[in-house]
């Protein structure tokens, strides 16, 4: 690697470093108090399903100087502390506002413990896009990158960067609203949410995606902003000895591929939500965890297919995409 390469690795990684280190504010509207590190989801009743000795398997970014010869993410063994959590609320709003979902005995049916998982997906999703936009702006900014970036990365790709992700942030802010007035406020239902109850697999999930249709006018949409794009969200919940999908959409802002979507997670054949729960993981979401013994169980072959597909697909958000391998086959 030349030396300017390495000089322009060195201000990416320190960037991150920075932006992840940075002390951000509680994302409820004026607050302003700290944001402390919120799991996804809770540690007790959930998350502790899956740990193993503290700790449970996570995909999660590279270092920049690894990325060439490990890729862009890897497998790693987390403590569970780390694990599936971001810097999102204050001590105080983390705790009030989902009390009603850190009893020891949920009811995932309900339509408020439905819109609090739900919720707090989506402000883990528009928190990464603040970092993002944060990140792209200081490149952007770097005297050091001045003389440099045009060979590496291009002042019109930061750019183009910061206005895609500011309005993904407009998006997910509108939708936030929406739902902090349903369950601050009691407002009206604007959101469709189905719950099902399947056989455990030890994964979690917790996260948003919003499917690009190929040959539709999806991503001019995206930059037109005359709505929120069509959003899904998605949590994957392991329980004793069931595994809890709650899956939803906001009732303006979805189509007939999200509600097919949505419905084929309503299977009693294991090897569809097997292939359900591959596909989910390798081509809609990155924020997920799974249980050391099972991630143990998974084929190196089925490791490695999926890391590579990440590797290719990373910028990838095509609503089609579909894998041939099954991550879950031959588990016990």
């Amino acid at each position: 690697m030349s030396q300017d390469g390495k000089i322009f690795l060195g201000i990416l990684q320190n960037v991150t470093k920075n932006v992840n280190n940075k002390k951000w504010s509680c994302l409820i509207d004026g607050c302003g108090q700290t944001a402390i590190n919120s799991h996804l989801l809770q540690v007790n009743g959930i998350l502790n399903t899956l740990v193993e000795k503290g700790h449970l398997i996570q995909f999660k970014a590279n270092d920049y100087f690894h990325m060439e010869k490990k890729g862009f993410l890897s497998f790693r063994s987390l403590g569970i502390q780390q694990a599936i959590s971001e810097y999102l609320f204050c001590n105080k709003h983390d705790t009030e506002i989902f009390k009603r979902i850190e009893a020891k005995e949920i009811d995932f049916s309900t339509y408020s413990s439905q819109l609090l998982f739900s919720y707090r997906s989506l402000c883990s999703e528009l928190r990464k896009k603040m970092k993002n936009i944060e990140m792209y702006t200081r490149l952007r900014n770097s005297n050091t990158l001045n003389n440099r970036s045009e060979q590496f990365i291009s002042q019109e790709y930061l750019d183009l960067e910061i206005k895609g992700h500011n309005l993904g942030v407009k998006d997910i802010s509108t939708l936030k609203l929406e739902m902090e007035n349903e369950f601050l406020r009691d407002t009206a239902q604007n959101f469709i949410f189905k719950t099902f109850r399947l056989p455990l697999i030890k994964v979690c999930v917790s996260a948003v995606f919003s499917p690009i249709h190929p040959g539709s006018d999806s991503i001019k949409k995206a930059y037109t902003q005359e709505q929120p794009l069509n959003t899904v969200f998605i949590n994957v919940i392991p329980q004793a000895d069931s595994l809890y999908i709650i899956a939803g959409y906001h009732k303006n802002c979805f189509d007939k591929w999200i509600s097919d979507y949505i419905d084929s997670w309503d299977t009693t054949n294991i090897i569809d939500l097997q292939n359900n729960l591959t596909n989910l993981l390798t081509t809609k979401v990155e924020t997920w965890s799974i249980s050391p013994a099972l991630f143990g169980q998974i084929s190196s072959e089925g490791k490695k297919n999926l890391k590579a597909y990440w590797d290719n697909n990373l910028e990838n958000f095509s609503s089609n995409q579909k894998v041939n391998f099954n991550l879950f086959e031959n588990i016990n």
